[in-house]
């Protein structure tokens, strides 16, 4: 009799294990950075509590069910390439920040990596922060039309130490020697 409950216990258990292995996990209502393959794409949906930004090669879409705005994004062209985007909320303010690379510059052929921070709510003036923070220069030559950017080689400068913080009801911000609040 004793072998028979410790069978049963065994198998009730197993099932049990095998039951909580079947369960899907949620998905989070939240993303609030780009992946690889849309900043290749330069197209990105992000969104956070309660808003949702829509970033379109030259173009952003904000809707937080009140307002919906679309506004011109600051660095835009044929030749930019997105390193990185993600939004941010401080306090009771939404940022995106976007790390870019710009297009080349003709004499010197260094390519500067911006640092461009932008207020969601702000539509006069959504553009907070704009300071170049890395340069890059291909070292096989220039690019080609249409030509992956994922092949090219290139020889980096350092990256500034750059940062956002909250103070005081203010919105800090330092980019190698430059700084200021918002």
């Amino acid at each position: 009799m004793r072998r028979l409950w410790i069978i049963l216990l065994v198998f009730a258990t197993s099932f049990g294990l095998e039951a909580k292995t079947k369960w899907v996990k949620k998905r989070s209502k939240f993303k609030t950075e780009c992946r690889a393959s849309e900043l290749r794409r330069q197209d990105c949906e992000l969104r956070t509590s309660g808003v949702k930004i829509g970033l379109h090669k030259d173009k952003f879409r904000f809707d937080d069910g009140k307002w919906l705005a679309t506004q011109d994004l600051p660095i835009s062209g044929d030749q930019v390439e997105w390193k990185r985007v993600r939004i941010l909320q401080m306090s009771k303010r939404t940022l995106i920040e976007f790390w870019v690379w710009g297009e080349v510059e003709k004499e010197s052929q260094l390519q500067p990596l911006h640092w461009v921070v932008l207020e969601i709510g702000q539509f006069e003036k959504p553009v907070r922060i704009n300071q170049v923070v890395q340069r890059r220069k291909r070292l096989n030559g220039r690019a080609l039309a249409g030509q992956m950017q994922k092949k090219a080689k290139y020889h980096y400068d350092p990256l500034e130490k750059h940062a956002l913080s909250f103070h005081g009801g203010y919105i800090q911000w330092k980019a190698g020697k430059a700084s200021g609040q918002f």
